[in-house]
Parts: C-alpha cells; structure tokens; sequence
C-alpha cells in the first residue's frame, strides 16, 4: 500500500462520523453488516501544531478482556499539516508491540507536500523491514506535474518497483496529457504504462478525453476508452458518449443524454455481444431527482428482459423514502418482482432519527427481510447513539443487533466510540470495540 493510501486508510479510520449521512443515502437493495452503525473518530477542529493519539481496542468475545489493539500516534506542524503517524499494532494486547507503522511528510516553503515515507518495523527491531517514498513535484505555478512512487520490499536501499506519474499542459489547444509508467521488476524498464489525454474548450470545459493502457510497453494498446462532450452556451453540457475497448472485457459504447440546463436525463449502455440497457431519469421542480426507469434488453432482440425503476421522495433536501421494483424475466415463465422499500423519518430538529429498509424478495407484499437503524442525539444536535436491527427472514424477530456510543469534548470534537454486537440477538454482547483519542 502507498504511503498516500496508507495516510487516506488512516483517515478513513479517524473520519468524522458519517453514520447519519450514509444512512439517509443508503444504496436500496445495499445489505449492511452490522458495523454499518460505526462512527469511527474524527479529526479535531484545529490540527495546528498539536499532537492526536488514538487507541482502538477490541474486545472479541465481549468478555470484558481486550484482545487486540492498535494504537497510533500522529503530529502536526503549526500550519496543521501532518508531519508523522505512527501505528503500533499488538493483536493479542499483551503489551507487546508486534508490528508498527511510521509515515514521515516534508513540505515545501509554500506548504506543499514533496515526499512521504512509510516505513514497517516489525517487533522492537529500529530497522526496517519494509519501505514505501511517495515523491512529488511542481512547476513554477504550483501544479503538480511528477510524482515517483517506489517501494523497497526489504528496505535495503534498492528499489523493487516504481510507478511515475507525469502531467503536462498545454494552453493553445488547452490540453492535458498524464503518463503513468510502472516498473515492476526495477530493472530500470517499463513494464506498463497508461496515457491520459484531454482537450478542453476556452471555459476549461473537457470536450474530449483518451485513456489508452499498453499493458506490456510494446508500444500496443490492449484497452482504450475515449468520451466526448459537447457543451451550450451558457457552459452546460448537452451531450457526452464514451467508446472503448476492453481487454478481455466486452467492448462497451455509452451515450449520455442532458437537458438544455445540462441536467443529466439518461444514458444508453450497448456491449458487444448485443445486451442493450437504458435510463431515463425524472425530476422535480427543484432540479431533485425522483425517478428513474432502467430497461435491459439482454440480447438485443428488441424485447426487454428486466426493468429496474425507482421513485424517491423528498421533504427539501431530505429524502424520505425511496421505492426500487425490479422485474425480470418478461414476459416468459420465469417472470418475477421484487420490491425494495427505505424510509427516513427525521425528528424535530431535521436530524435523521430512523432508516428503515424493507425487501420483497418475491413481490408478493409481504416483507422478506427488514433493516432498521434508529438515531440519538444530544442538545447539541451531537449523534450519540446509534442502534442497527436487522431481521433476514421476515418474521418480525431481530437476528442481529448492534449498537454505537459516542462521547465528545466540551469542544465538540468525538473523542470516544464503541460499538457492541449482538449476532445472534439474544441479548448477549458477542464482540466490542472502543476507540478512544487524546489531543495535546
């Protein structure tokens, strides 16, 4: 892993709740585990010149004994950039650091980030066993246009693959044009490289784009996808379609379609082979989408096989449900229907308070599995609690709860989590995490 995905996995983890969020824009038809309640801890409001520390401890069989922690430590300058993370990982919490994890940033004078280095240690040894340097360079006026990533599997100062990634412009024609070579074996050659080209109309406004990868540098493209976009004049896009092939993947055509405002009305997908799919999409008033029709033509005769259609409904900016029914097998003796249902309900302060989402596997009006995830919030409009039931075979009896606390500073910042599962919902705790921070 890049010492960058490393740093955006460390965020993820340390992410600022978006249990509720997620929740109301749930996918319909999405089954969610039950950590689907977590609400991992998010980053303190100011990051200058401070130092986070934040302890997850598991607990497997909520025994009350912890069983595996990690514990990561990250600082940051005074302008809030951060400038290490450590991760020190003991799976049996004896108290033995088994394996850790250190990123080191370095910035430029104007607060650009140049190189990170992600080195692996296992046990107490200091030297490392694994290494990972992100590079990254700029022109005259900021922009990125080289980064060099390289990783020394050992960490003995030879490099045992590389990926470079070059951006050049131009400003008449207006164009762009990413390379990306790799070297697998470092041996100095590339074994890989992919090109990404695009022209752009006066208003910055991408008319047409390239993608072509030659997989084995022979100087042959196995796959290439092409777009290209017209706009209005008033700069909203009225058309765009997309041609390419695949390697070893059906050849897949797509034309987009766009109303005069440059709302998105629909698509048409034709993959080699002849399967056909097309989307309508309707709207409201207010520019909010409310439905949309999917026609699947699996064999290009004309005939279709499965619709996919949905209606939303919505209270402003808060949708409070949305219906899927898919059909498929038209016409022929195999024909069935299924419903999907989600609901939000919302409390008095706007907060999302209930999603429930209800499947008709069958169409026969009668729901077949039901997940139901209730909210609680402080005066502060803070989420507090989060509560998950899900029941997978209709009868109206929970077959799995789970359940998320979260307690914050008098500053607001989320300071403590805990999720508890209850797998078999019998009323025993299975399994706990708890993730705690600290800022000094």
């Amino acid at each position: 892993m890049s010492a960058m995905l490393r740093r955006a996995s460390a965020r993820i983890v340390r992410a600022v709740s978006a249990v509720v969020a997620a929740a109301a824009a749930v996918t319909v038809g999405a089954v969610a585990s039950p950590a689907a309640v977590a609400a991992p801890l998010g980053d303190p409001p100011d990051l200058r010149g401070v130092t986070v520390v934040d302890v997850r401890e598991a607990d497997a069989d909520a025994d009350g004994v912890v069983d595996s922690r990690v514990t990561s430590t990250t600082t940051y300058d005074n302008t809030g950039h951060e400038l290490s993370s450590r991760w020190e990982y003991d799976p049996d919490a004896d108290g033995t650091i088994d394996f850790t994890v250190v990123d080191t940033s370095t910035y430029d004078r104007h607060g650009r980030l140049t190189l990170v280095v992600s080195e692996s240690f296992e046990g107490a040894d200091p030297i490392a066993d694994y290494r990972t340097m992100e590079q990254l360079a700029y022109d005259k006026r900021g922009d990125l246009v080289q980064t060099t990533f390289s990783v020394d599997f050992e960490a003995d100062g030879v490099i045992d693959t590389s990926t470079v990634t070059r951006v050049t412009a131009t400003k008449n024609p207006a164009t762009s044009t990413s390379t990306v070579v790799g070297d697998f074996d470092g041996d100095g050659a590339a074994d890989d490289s992919t090109v990404m080209y695009a022209e752009y109309d006066r208003r910055g406004h991408p008319l047409f784009e390239r993608i072509t990868n030659d997989l084995n540098s022979d100087g042959a493209f196995e796959s290439w996808q092409e777009v290209t976009r017209t706009f209005n004049a008033r700069g909203a896009i009225l058309t765009s379609s997309a041609v390419g092939v695949g390697q070893d993947e059906p050849d897949t055509d797509m034309v987009w379609r766009y109303a005069n405002s440059g709302l998105l009305t629909g698509w048409t997908t034709v993959q080699e082979g002849g399967a056909t799919s097309t989307t309508e999409l309707t709207y409201d008033s207010h520019r909010r989408q409310v439905g949309s029709l999917e026609s699947i033509d699996l064999d290009s005769s004309g005939t279709i096989d499965t619709t996919i259609r949905k209606a939303d409904v919505w209270d402003g900016d808060r949708l409070l449900s949305s219906t899927t029914e898919t059909i498929t097998g038209i016409g022929t003796a195999e024909e069935s229907r299924s419903l999907l249902v989600l609901t939000n309900l919302f409390d008095a302060a706007g907060n999302l308070a209930e999603t429930v989402e209800e499947h008709d596997a069958d169409g026969d009006g009668n729901s077949d599995s039901t997940q139901r995830w209730e909210y609680a919030y402080d005066a502060a409009d803070q989420l507090v609690r989060a509560l998950q039931t899900y029941d997978g075979d209709g009868d109206g009896v929970a077959d799995s709860i789970s359940r998320a606390t979260y307690v914050y500073d008098d500053a607001g910042y989320l300071v403590q989590w805990m999720q508890e599962d209850d797998l078999d919902a019998d009323g025993v705790w299975d399994r706990r995490e708890t993730v705690t921070s600290t800022v000094s």
